[in-house]
């Protein structure tokens, strides 16, 4: 697949197409007629769909071990070698002869003695034009190799024969011992100039297919016997299929709308059709469209009906009457409108806000270099890290380099954008210059005599030594540096050395998040801590936790936390954003009111192969955009409760303003769906993770003087809940009783409901206690068994201060432990009266050094029969006798007594019920337990499902 979205998929069984379906662009009604070609089309001999075939079937017709049109492309003795053997020769083999084939009689078999083997098509055989685009096919067969793998490899060749510049491509090297396994290659003819395809057929030992990691002091080993044998090569004529979007990042932000573009070139003269899926991000069509296609050039444009903004897949089909011939797919995202801009008139202060949210590039094509700036003002980043060494650098590329780069920087600099400009890697002959092993760090090469690298470096420290401080040394993937004992020393070397030509340079070194802090290394010095794909949100925020710590003691400045995005093959395309919002909360609530780190993405997008460069957005992009425009400027004031299970935290403006609101979700599938509660009077709106809003539903008052409360929904990924009124519900949380645990007994307990003000102003009313005990039920509904002394409090808070209404509860001693409701009405005013609010909290009856746990199972034929077990255990000092009754509905109650149960010690007694596993179905089985000799009086009971 080309980098615009391209892609050249045979139709006849050669290679599997693309697995996703294309996602597009499709509203019939906006759709372009298809344009017709402007002139008629010439086809040659080789625009057939099949071009040419090998199927090495010359066991009649050819005397020569060597294929016809095929020679041997070993080393010539007497001259270099390159790794090819003149004794390694590539022969055809037939059945008949003990040889094996895919299909047919022959093949052609490439056998080693050590070395590897190639087998070269000849100049000439396959004609080819230009604009089309060929896939390349064989299938392959390897025998006793343990090293060396099999591969094909494609070249376009000029008119003369000669090979044309950048004109390569191989297919995945393989091993496939005694099976026949597929391989294929694409090959764009983008060149004028190419006139004939050159195929080569290779066995490859690792020194011709794989880097050696210790560079030439790894030992590499060799296969010196084996074969592999090829079948079935084929090149076959692709439609050129084009596939673009008006945005050259593929990021769409309203009120603008997706349009998707369409250009396919066809030379076979089939007829064909185009069928367009869009696919969102739970892979459901949302749109579809199809269209026939004419001859030649094709071009049809369509706006596909998309009603809700986030990550989406054009999935395009080209079939003809024998099926499918060619397919390709593109990601797009349609954001929000775009962030506005940070200004010179804005302060540094606000600046920072955004600049925590940044995008980490590993690389950054020529091609695309132009187009940066429009993917960091669209997706809203405040930062951005520019990578600047590549290992096939010299010193003359890194000139060209920076002078191509140099237009891109200036432009996100007069954004006001942070920039880092990252050396990911050390350039080779950086290396061998400075007497380097290959592939050492480039904080080795900085600490390096400064004359070296500085031809590598120079003209970007002179251009922008004093606009760009941040210099990330290493890859944000690379940790090789925090095991260095000298670290510390390190960074001051190449700080200074740095410093020569950039104002008060910042170094940043990476490492992974699991790993543990290294020692201190100054606070100029940052980290850059990769979350690799595997990690839990809950490994975020203890690494933003100690960062803290180590901040406090002036051990290292500033963390930013860079987050890989999720393979899309491997997790789906659901997955990443609910996982990359968790843990940008986890930082953002461990960060606390000014220690927030950076929170970078990592290269969230694939870049396809191919010259036509345009990137495939991730879905994290997406949400990583709508995370940076909800929790820029606010900060997390605390936690609502919203009920059991349910996270929801309470989101206010750093300035103390009014634009509050909650993120919240709930921690397991089995949690609650939903919570009413009342928000304030603000236009409230639901916000999922790619910045889709709606109302919530709003309830009616269940009495006159009530306020309406709405109702938010709950999934376990997070969403955002806009308009809160962010002083109410930090009231709202705080009014609590203190002390909610109440042991049994009969004796009258004291305890405290405490309310804090987060108002700059006072606040009075009254609170009144409505359960336990039903106080404003009828008269026939009260729990007189419940004592609660006073339960109508009134109060006056002064501005940001904290008060505690003392009361008295007491209850039966038949009370059954457990949590129960404590429902409390307030009536509320502070700016303005907020008139009667329902606050539930829950309190919990029961014994901490008693522990009575209840539980059932089923025993007889088909479990007619039913037992209940009580487990009680003393964690008190003294020894209890304890008498113990059962109470079944429609049963005599059953006694058991324990006696003598020592200190730290359980036991578990047993009732048993004939036929009750039926009777008792749906039934509450109620177990007291009492100890005569002290005041322990506990009451628990169980449902029987």
């Amino acid at each position: 697949m080309s980098e615009s979205g391209q892609s050249r998929m045979g139709g006849w069984g050669l290679r599997a197409l693309a697995a996703g379906l294309v996602m597009s662009l499709v509203h019939p009604a906006l759709g372009q007629a298809p344009k017709a070609p402007t002139e008629p089309v010439e086809r040659p001999i080789s625009a057939g769909r099949v071009t040419r075939v090998f199927d090495f079937e010359e066991y009649s017709e050819n005397p020569s071990p060597v294929p016809r049109f095929w020679v041997r492309a070993q080393d010539e003795p007497g001259t270099p070698g390159t790794g090819f053997p003149a004794w390694n020769r590539a022969e055809l083999s037939y059945k008949e002869e003990g040889g094996v084939s895919f299909e047919g009689l022959g093949s052609v078999r490439l056998p080693t003695s050590g070395g590897s083997t190639r087998l070269r098509l000849e100049p000439g055989v396959i004609p080819i034009f230009a604009g089309a685009d060929y896939l390349i096919s064989g299938r392959v067969m390897t025998r006793g190799l343990t090293h060396a793998r099999a591969r094909m490899r494609v070249r376009l060749l000029d008119a003369t024969g000669r090979v044309l510049p950048e004109s390569e491509w191989t297919s995945p090297t393989v091993i496939s011992e005694g099976v026949w396994t597929g391989l294929s290659v694409e090959a764009p003819v983008d060149n004028a100039a190419a006139a004939y395809l050159q195929i080569d057929l290779e066995l490859l030992q690792p020194d011709q297919y794989a880097e050696p990691v210790l560079g030439k002091h790894q030992i590499v080993r060799q296969d010196v016997s084996g074969a592999a044998w090829f079948d079935n090569v084929a090149t076959v004529l692709l439609p050129r299929v084009e596939l673009t979007t008006q945005s050259r990042v593929n990021v769409i932000c309203a009120p603008e709308l997706p349009l998707l573009k369409a250009v396919v070139r066809d030379l076979t003269g089939e007829t064909l059709r185009a069928r367009i899926d869009v696919l969102d991000v739970d892979g459901v069509i949302v749109a579809r469209h199809e269209v026939a296609l004419g001859t030649g050039i094709t071009e049809a444009s369509w706006v596909p009906a998309l009603t809700r903004l986030g990550w989406y897949r054009a999935v395009m089909d080209l079939i003809s009457d024998a099926g499918r011939v060619g397919s390709t797919h593109l990601d797009f995202l349609w954001l929000p409108a775009v962030p506005i801009k940070a200004t010179a008139a804005e302060t540094a202060k606000d600046r920072s806000e955004r600049e925590r949210f940044g995008l980490v590039l590993r690389r950054l094509p020529a091609s695309m270099a132009g187009e940066t700036p429009e993917l960091v003002t669209r997706v809203g980043a405040g930062a951005i890290v520019i990578p600047v060494w590549e290992a096939s650098m010299t010193p003359e590329a890194a000139e060209t380099r920076t002078r191509a780069l140099m237009p891109t920087v200036d432009l996100l600099l007069k954004d006001w954008r942070r920039v880092t400009l990252s050396l990911p890697e050390t350039p080779a002959s950086l290396c061998k210059a400075a007497g380097l092993p290959s592939g050492a760090t480039p904080l080795e090469a900085l600490v390096a005599d400064q004359s070296v690298w500085m031809p590598y470096l120079g003209l970007l420290l002179d251009k922008y030594g004093q606009r760009v401080r941040h210099w990330q040394i290493g890859a944000v993937s690379d940790d090789a540096m925090i095991w260095r004992p000298t670290l510390r020393e390190d960074l001051r070397t190449a700080t200074g050395a740095l410093a020569t030509l950039v104002s008060g340079p910042i170094p940043v070194f990476p490492m992974p998040v699991t790993r543990a802090w290294p020692g201190a290394v100054g606070t100029s010095a940052e980290v850059v801590a990769r979350v690799p794909e595997w990690a839990l949100p809950d490994s975020t925020r203890v690494a933003v936790a100690l960062w803290r710590e180590r901040r406090q003691f002036g051990e290292v400045a500033g963390l930013s936390l860079a987050f890989e995005p999720l393979d899309l093959d491997t997790y789906g395309s659901a997955t990443g954003v609910p996982r990359l919002a968790r843990h940008v909360i986890e930082a953002w609530v461990a960060g606390g009111a000014e220690a927030i780190p950076g929170l970078w993405l990592r290269e969230p997008w694939a870049w396809p192969q191919g010259r036509r460069a345009r990137i495939n957005p991730t879905p994290e992009l997406a949400g990583w955009r709508n995370l940076a425009d909800r929790l820029v400027g606010r900060r997390v004031v605390g936690q609502f409760p919203a009920g059991d299970g349910i996270v929801c935290h309470i989101l206010a403006p750093k300035d103390g303003g009014p634009d509050g609101a909650f993120v919240l979700w709930r921690e397991s599938p089995a949690g609650a769906s939903s919570f009413d509660a009342y928000l304030g009077e603000g236009e409230l709106r639901i916000v999922d993770l790619y910045g889709n809003e709606r109302p919530p539903e709003r309830l009616a008052p269940e009495s006159s003087g009530k306020r309406a409360l709405v109702r938010i929904p709950v999934t376990t990924e997070p969403v955002f809940v806009e308009g809160v009124d962010v002083q109410l519900a930090r009231f709202f949380s705080s009014v609590r009783v203190e002390s909610e645990f109440i042991e049994t007994g009969n004796e009258r307990h004291e305890r405290d409901i405490v309310i804090e003000n987060p108002w700059s102003v006072a606040i009075s009313g009254t609170v009144t206690i409505t359960e336990p005990g039903g106080f404003e039920s009828d008269r026939a509904q009260r729990d007189r068994s419940w004592k609660i002394s006073p339960r109508v409090l009134t109060f006056s808070v002064g501005p940001r201060a904290t008060e505690r209404l003392p009361f008295t509860i007491a209850f039966s001693t038949v009370e059954e432990a457990g949590r129960k409701p404590f429902v409390m009405r307030v009536d509320l005013a502070s700016e303005r009266a907020y008139g009667t609010l329902e606050i539930q909290r829950s309190i919990e009856i029961g014994r901490r050094d008693v522990r009575v746990e209840l539980s059932y199972r089923r025993a007889g034929e088909g479990g007619k029969d039913l037992i209940v077990e009580a487990l009680v255990a003393n964690a008190t000092p003294q020894t209890l006798n304890i008498d113990m009754t059962a109470f079944a509905p429609g049963l005599p109650r059953s006694k058991a007594s324990i006696l003598n149960l020592d200190p730290g010690h359980q036991t578990v007694k047993r009732f048993t019920y004939v036929g009750g596993g039926n009777t008792l179905r749906g039934q509450r089985i109620v177990v007291s337990v009492v100890d005569a000799d002290s005041d322990l009086a506990i009451n628990d009971s169980i449902r029987i499902e």
